[in-house]
Order: structure tokens, then sequence, then C-alpha cells
């Protein structure tokens, strides 16, 4: 064999060698999106831009916070869902969009076309009407509703999620006609209650301290530490507990170390002290979650989900 083509086939052979090393380049090569499913003022998006300046910094590359609404937030979801497995694209959402909304309609996805990285909080919710309402108590307000079937209306961010499914329940379990207004996303109900065009509102306890609401009760099993005078459902004698959780989603089929990253930019992020204070002062509850402990979550909780809307009467068993 000449020189010239013994240097040519040790050349290729060196090639051949280091291709595997440039595609497989060090996640993250450039920015990463986060899609959020609701119109810009809600939990949701205040939550990701809170936490996205410290998961640039963990990631050490740019993010970008795009809100997509639409559809009781499954427009945002199902571009996600398609677009590519890279780690370049994720959802942020509450568990409606994913473990709710596939149960009532026809989706171009279902909660299986996500892997689920990291569940970020699990906040309580509460009945709430505006500050300056006539109505100061819970017995008060479904005193009215009964007097007054179909004319006391509460506002969610859509027909199926979690809210529009708890204030279903209290109407249930009050033996109460309740009048559901569904909006767009939870800032847009919010700002129907404060404006005076609906009379309550279902939603998390950090609604409670960024604006001017009255909680008339919790979801939770016992009174919140935080809201010692607001009492429980169950103290009212209806027994219903929900937990609003809220999580990052990439597209199934994700490599395993592109999640793995992003998972522990996640922990990394809630457990600095800027973002724990950011949440504090919003009220909400940090709940990290992630691994297959997450997976096994979010499955249950569908099914969970699923069971609900058959008894609320908007699913066929």
């Amino acid at each position: 064999m000449s020189t010239n083509r013994q240097w040519g086939t040790a050349l290729a052979a060196l090639l051949v060698g280091l291709v595997p090393v440039s595609a497989q380049a060090e996640f993250p090569e450039r920015r990463v999106e986060i899609v959020v499913p609701w119109t810009a003022g809600g939990s949701t998006g205040a939550h990701v831009q809170l936490m996205s300046k410290r998961l640039e910094e963990v990631l050490g590359t740019d993010i970008v916070v795009r809100n997509l609404a639409g559809a009781a937030g499954t427009i945002g979801a199902a571009e996600v869902a398609n677009s590519d497995p890279d780690g370049y694209t994720l959802l942020a959402t509450p568990a409606g969009p994913t473990t709710i909304q596939p149960h009532l309609r026809q989706l171009p996805y279902d909660l299986e076309d996500f892997d689920v990285i990291c569940r970020y909080t699990n906040n309580p919710f509460v009945f709430m009407v505006a500050e300056d309402s006539e109505y100061k108590t819970m017995e008060e307000f479904i005193a009215a509703a009964k007097a007054s079937p179909g004319e006391m209306s509460y506002a969610t961010a859509g027909v199926g999620t979690l809210p529009h499914i708890v204030g279903l329940a209290i109407g249930e379990g009050f033996d109460a006609e309740l009048l559901h207004l569904p909006t767009s996303s939870s800032a847009d109900s919010m700002r129907a209650l404060l404006g005076g065009q609906v009379t309550s509102m279902p939603e998390t306890v950090d609604h409670l301290a960024r604006y001017d609401a009255r909680g008339l009760a919790v979801t939770t099993p016992e009174r919140l530490e935080d809201y010692p005078d607001i009492p429980t459902l169950r103290e009212l004698g209806v027994d219903a507990v929900f937990n609003h959780w809220q999580a990052l989603y990439v597209p199934a089929g994700t490599p395993a170390d592109v999640q793995k990253t992003l998972a522990d930019a996640c922990e990394a992020a809630f457990e600095d002290e800027k973002i724990v204070k950011g949440m504090e002062a919003m009220n909400s509850r940090i709940s990290v979650l992630t691994g297959e402990e997450l997976q096994k979550f979010a499955q249950d909780e569908s099914e969970l989900n699923r069971k609900l809307l058959v008894s609320a009467g908007l699913l066929e068993e």
C-alpha cells in the first residue's frame, strides 16, 4: 500500500471516529423555549418568568418564554407534544391540558405524548369572591345561590380545567346550581371577578396574595396556616380535597440524558433563595418532584381526574 493511501485510510478512520463526538454535543447548544399555554398574567406565567432566569444560569443558555393560549391550554400543549423531542421546546402548565382535557375531547395528543420533567408547585384551591363582595362567608354565598338558582356565577380558565371541576364539586356538594363562565386564563377570570362580571372564582391560593380577593373556603384537609380564618370545604360539609400542580414537560422520546439535565436544572432553580422568596411572595408552595415517581404521579392524577369527570357528568364511564 502506498504511503498516500495509508495516510488516506488513517485519516478516513480518524474522521469516522470523530463523527459521534460532534453528533453528541452537550445539551443545550442553543436557546430553550418554554411554552405557557395561557395568556400572560396568570400564575403559571408568573412562576415561569420567575424560574426562567435561574434556569438560564444553570443551563448556560437563553430561555425564551412564549404564551400560546387557547382551547383551555390545549393549543400550546399540542404544539409542544408535536415538536422535536430534543429538549429545546418545553411546556409549563397546570394539570388540565395534560391530565384532564385528553379525557374530554379528541386532541392531537394525550399524556403519553409527553415526558414529565419536573413538578414544581402543588397548591390548594380557594373558592373566592372580590374583596368588596357582599358575601362574607361561604354560608352566605350558598344561601344566595339556592335562592337564585343559576344566577350565582364562577369563572375558570375553561371547560374541563381543574378549577371547573372544583366549581362543579362545590355546586354538587352544597346542592346549589352555579353558573360556569369560562374564560381563556386565570388572569382573565380574575379580571372578570374584580370587574364584577362574575360572582366568584375557584383558583389557587396564591391569587389571594396577588389580588384584591376574599377566600370563602379552601380545598385542603386542614385550614391553611397562612389563612387560618378560611374554613375548609370539609368543615362546611363537602368532602372535597383538590390540589393544583404545575410541571415542565417535553415531547415523549426526548433523550434520557437531556431529560435529566432539565430535571436537575429545575431542582436547582427551586432551591435558589431568590426563587424561594419569590414563590413565597406569591404565596405559592414549592413542591419539586422528578423521575419515575413523577411519571407515576402524573398517571395517577390523570386517572383520578377521569373519575372526577365521570362523577361530574362530563364524561361517560
